[in-house]
């Protein structure tokens, strides 16, 4: 499991007509979704990756940004959020949306909206049609700079 998470978003990963939860490790390496499972009356939770190939996801928002129908997640790195204490506190800075593959066993398929150019994402990642065109658009703020617009090139 987690052990500091600072959001959590709900949401039917895999369809099934149950809710899930995605999350991350916010100080380590991790970003998770949880399968709902029922038997009766008995709720079980089953954690599965969907990248821990980088740490300090903080801030995360669903949104459909390739407007295939299901919600994609978008997040990004934090920089050095406890003053160098976490693990790759001081690595590349990146924002990155990874494209929902639903099904029994969801994918996740990552890209990098931006990557060791200095963009991450503090607190606060909003998906949002900024400019009007139909489409979600990502903003992001890091900690020392931002805001920072992403415009949706799939439309």
């Amino acid at each position: 499991g987690t052990t500091h998470t600072a959001q959590m978003l709900v949401y039917d990963v895999d369809g099934d007509g149950l809710n899930g939860v995605i999350t991350s490790d916010a100080h380590k390496h991790g970003i998770f979704w949880y399968r709902q499972t029922r038997n009766g009356a008995e709720t079980t939770w089953v954690q599965h990756t969907i990248d821990d190939s980088w740490s300090q996801a903080h801030s995360l928002a669903l949104a459909d940004l390739d407007q295939d129908g299901d919600l994609d997640l978008v997040t990004g790195k934090r920089f050095m959020a406890h003053n160098g204490s976490d693990p790759d506190s001081s690595g590349p800075l990146g924002v990155y949306w990874y494209a929902l593959e639903r099904g029994k066993t969801p994918a996740w398929k990552k890209h990098a909206l931006t990557y060791d150019e200095g963009i991450g994402s503090g607190l606060n990642v909003c998906a949002v049609d900024l400019d009007g065109d139909g489409d979600i658009d990502i903003v992001v703020t890091g900690k020392w700079a931002g805001p920072v617009w992403f415009e949706n090139k799939f439309k």
